[in-house]
């Protein structure tokens, strides 16, 4: 597989440095690699397979996105790029909002202008202009036909009602217990897998920090703030 994906990459002039990891499991592997390496993305293939027992993508995927901070884009892609046409982007409610949102435009958009396809931003009850905005101030200078979601499930209904071979659907997603993070965020890969879409990729933006995903649990305290409790009592 490493070598078929040098090949690829040879193709296309990127350079390419194949590193082996031994570890206790793939995830951890994925998570020493791109700390010790400093990658800034990752990028990893999902056949889109749903089972029941598994949480959103698979225990593999799950974990490294549970432990890591870095872009991470999980991607089924059944023809190539090339042929794409149409960008459809599915953005959360308050996404905008996103440490990492604007990096995450900026690639998106530099995918589109690759592509010479169109893109339309499905936004999931919120301001569009707060999303004009800050689409206009990043780079290239693609133009996002924004559209406003009343629900979720407009998203399936209405905004990925049409779809066709030639289009890619980008769902910004966010890890949980982040900024933008919605329960149904967990449920949505599933979904669109179940659709039978040929192209989608699901975007998980750079967070400022290893994810902290205790507050959503509701089981732990941190340290620091029951240090605090202790002294002032």
């Amino acid at each position: 597989m490493l070598g078929h994906a040098l090949t690829y990459a040879s193709g296309a002039d990127v350079p390419v440095r194949l590193l082996t990891r031994v570890d206790h499991n793939i995830g951890w592997g994925i998570e020493r690699a791109a700390t010790e390496e400093r990658i800034t993305t990752i990028i990893v293939g999902w056949d889109g397979s749903v089972k029941e027992s598994q949480k959103v993508f698979g225990r593999v995927i799950d974990n490294f996105l549970e432990h890591t901070y870095q872009r991470s884009l999980i991607t089924t892609i059944k023809h190539p790029l090339n042929t794409m046409e149409r960008v459809i982007l599915i953005l959360p409610n308050n996404i905008v909002h996103k440490p990492g949102f604007e990096d995450s435009i900026a690639i998106i958009k530099g995918i589109v202008s690759q592509l010479n396809a169109t893109i339309q931003g499905l936004v999931i009850r919120d301001d569009l202009e707060a999303y004009r905005k800050a689409s206009e101030q990043v780079h290239p200078n693609v133009e996002v036909e924004f559209q406003s979601i009343d629900c979720w499930n407009s998203v399936y209904k209405n905004g990925l009602n049409d779809i066709k071979s030639t289009d890619l659907v980008i769902l910004l997603s966010a890890r949980k217990g982040t900024v933008a993070w919605h329960p149904e965020l967990e449920t949505l890969p599933k979904k669109l897998a179940s659709m039978n879409l040929e192209n989608f990729i699901v975007f998980y933006p750079t967070e400022m920090k290893e994810t902290d995903i205790r507050g959503s649990r509701g089981t732990e305290i941190p340290k620091e703030l029951l240090l605090k409790s202790d002294y002032e009592s």
